[in-house]
């Protein structure tokens, strides 16, 4: 063999060695390449499954805060505002209840006793409807039912012992001469 056929073969033979090691090095580089990508992958995974329990814990918490929010909202007394407008209520309605029960003209202080013996049934009515131990302890989401109930009230929603005299109205009504009434309710009361 010649020696320009030997240099030519040393040649291709350091080439191949260049060309394998430029291939070794670009092989380690891809490897390293997958390994960073592999870790960035798990970091992002990690990443994922604590966003998923931060979403977790802040949907609990959320549902928890409503949870305790509704039980608030339905174990919430009526504010001072609405009490205020209960009593209000109370009060117009016993006005008409008294001028319906009593239908004609009596003195002022039985008119009064008979209003304020309303008034009582009309609470022990709320009372007994939303099983409460005072108006002003109903709870803050049954207002308005409440104040269905006071509007919608008739005389025969009351117990039978509000459709008749008391004996201390009837003392009132004989001692200011109102006869009218205590004949008229005399066929009623039992």
């Amino acid at each position: 063999m010649s020696k320009n056929l030997i240099d030519i073969s040393v040649k291709q033979a350091d080439q191949l060695v260049q060309q394998a090691q430029y291939t070794r090095q670009l092989l380690n580089k891809m490897v390293e390449h997958e390994e960073k990508m592999l870790t960035h992958d798990k970091k992002m995974d990690e990443q994922w499954k604590e966003t998923l329990d931060i979403k977790a814990e802040v949907i609990e918490i959320k549902n928890s805060a409503s949870n305790r929010l509704d039980k608030l909202e339905n174990n919430l007394a009526i504010t001072h505002g609405e009490g205020k407008f209960i009593k209000a209520k109370v009060a117009e309605k016993s006005y008409q209840l008294v001028n319906e029960f009593l239908g004609t003209a009596v003195s002022n202080e039985l008119y009064h006793k008979k209003r304020c013996h309303f008034i009582t049934g009309l609470y022990s009515r709320l009372n007994k409807h939303f099983n409460s131990i005072t108006y002003t302890t109903i709870k803050h989401i049954d207002f308005e039912k409440a104040m269905c109930l006071i509007e919608d009230t008739t005389l025969e929603d009351l117990p039978r012992n509000y459709l008749k005299l008391t004996d201390n109205q009837i003392e009132t009504a004989k001692r200011h001469g109102d006869y009218a009434i205590l004949e008229k309710l005399n066929q009623f009361q039992i």
